[in-house]
């Protein structure tokens, strides 16, 4: 089944970050062409796109007090990852994804890591069609069925606003990608396949914990 990847703080806490330099607010996508999901330019760091390097920082601060190493998954600022988790990554999707280097340093200065800036590049609707639970807004992206009675809404045919809202993911839409951000989601979120999230657990990558909970379900349908 596919997992929510979920960056988790290894020690209890999360570690505040801070950009040297660049202008992370003025990112912008290589190609902001529109499809038919939620609007890819409006999240240019999680829009399954590249994106141009221009305004990106070259250089952050670690601000961890206690000198813990940085995870090899992290989500400070932007999704980074560490060059083991990189080459994972390239073995499963060579080429696919944007890393681009980011020279990490502690409070004092001092170099710490090289790390790599992640964008995923897969942006798919992997959402099954038939989910009873949700339904797609404008045509765009899915929402809980509350959220359109709220504003007044005809529920569309087939949907159950007594069933709690789940995201429902179609076998057949993912097919063999690996790592992928919805593009029916206005929350950027990313998923991974159940084949790169065991070997990220083989291999001991920290600072992530692949994850579906109860609002995740992967074959309730048919694809």
């Amino acid at each position: 089944m596919p997992y929510g990847l979920n960056v988790k703080p290894v020690h209890g806490y999360y570690v505040e970050v801070e950009a040297l330099d660049g202008a992370i607010d003025q990112v912008k996508l290589s190609d902001e062409t529109p499809d038919d999901g939620y609007p890819a330019r409006s999240q240019p760091l999680t829009a399954g796109r590249s994106v141009q390097t221009q305004n990106l920082p070259t250089r952050l601060r670690w601000k961890d007090r206690q000198g813990h190493p940085i995870p090899d998954f992290d989500n400070g600022l932007i999704l980074n990852v560490s060059s083991r988790a990189k080459d994972l990554i390239d073995e499963f999707e060579p080429g696919t994804h944007q890393f681009v280097p980011v020279s990490y340093e502690n409070s004092a200065g001092q170099h710490l890591e090289r790390r790599y800036f992640l964008f995923v590049g897969n942006r798919i609707d992997a959402m099954h069609p038939d989910n009873p639970t949700m339904a797609l807004n404008r045509g765009m992206y899915w929402v809980p069925l509350n959220d359109l009675l709220r504003r007044g809404q005809e529920l569309p045919p087939g949907k159950n606003a007594d069933l709690p809202a789940k995201l429902v993911l179609s076998r057949e839409r993912i097919g063999q990608v690996h790592l992928w951000i919805d593009k029916r989601l206005a929350s950027g979120a990313t998923f991974m396949s159940d084949k790169l999230a065991e070997a990220v657990r083989d291999k001991g990558l920290t600072g992530i914990r692949p994850g579906g909970g109860r609002n995740l379900v992967t074959h309730a349908f048919r694809p």
